[in-house]
């Protein structure tokens, strides 16, 4: 009963270690697909374009949003 526990537990190891190759080979994948220099001849092609300024932050004073009634 040993014995089977012993190749159970360096198959489950097996496993994990394969998983865990999936694992890196699947997250450096998308790390390299999501760089500007993949991303942006993919946009292009769906007629996006990069901005030409930096996004800038809006602000809405309390007294414009209030309600109405």
């Amino acid at each position: 009963m040993a014995q089977q526990l012993v190749r159970d537990i360096n198959k489950k190891a097996k496993e994990l270690k394969e998983l865990r190759w999936d694992y890196l080979t699947i997250k450096s994948d998308l790390m390299y697909d999501s760089k500007l220099t993949e991303v942006l001849p993919r946009a292009n092609t769906m007629g996006l374009q990069e901005l030409d300024m930096p996004p800038y932050k809006m602000t809405i004073k309390k007294k414009d949003y209030q309600r109405q009634d």
